[in-house]
């Protein structure tokens, strides 16, 4: 077990989402795969990866997680179904996504964007993924507020892109149709 994954549920909603967040950001820095694939993507500066917090999820996180036949393996796990991280089934949401925390205009955490780094998916399976909760949260939104010209992207990995190409001035709204009402609030702060 790591430092970054509680093995009680004595932790918020938002530290134990900060300490996921961490999990998976330790993970992409151990598997080659999400790298290749950042790397083929031009993602790969590391001040890229602190500032958004990058990270990959794959099935470590229920290894790390005390037993689920122990009291505090299963309340642990049933936390993290509600926060949406652990699916109904047990397995984790984002297995296989390279993510991206998603924040509110306060600095917590909103949302939780999962990209599938597999070329080869079965039918129906989403590449692009949230938790299931309504869609909250706006990329990067603290830079926004000192710009007077703002790029709004249909989707975090195209942010990602700009942003990597030094402009930094970039949010993503969730798809084409999925500028919300916290987008519009960011936008009228500049």
């Amino acid at each position: 077990m790591t430092n970054h994954v509680p093995a009680d549920d004595s932790l918020s909603d938002q530290e134990l989402f900060e300490q996921v967040i961490l999990f998976y950001r330790e993970r992409l820095k151990d598997y080659a795969p999400a790298q290749v694939y950042l790397q083929e993507r031009g993602l790969t500066d590391p001040e890229l990866i602190d500032s958004f917090e990058i990270g990959f999820a794959d099935r470590a996180l229920s290894r790390a997680l005390p037993k689920p036949q122990l009291v505090a393996g299963n309340r642990l796990r049933g936390r993290l179904q509600q926060l949406g991280i652990y699916r109904p089934t047990g397995h984790g949401h984002f297995n296989g996504c390279i993510t991206v925390p998603i924040r509110a205009l306060d600095g917590q955490v909103a949302d939780l964007y999962g990209r599938k780094i597999c070329r080869h998916l079965l039918r129906r399976t989403e590449r692009h993924m949230s938790l299931p909760a309504e869609r909250r949260g706006v990329l990067g939104a603290s830079a926004l507020q000192a710009t007077d010209e703002v790029i709004l992207c249909g989707s975090v990995v195209d942010a990602l892109t700009f942003w990597s190409a030094g402009l930094r001035n970039v949010t993503a709204s969730y798809g084409v149709d999925g500028l919300t009402d916290e987008h519009l609030e960011a936008l009228k702060t500049f």
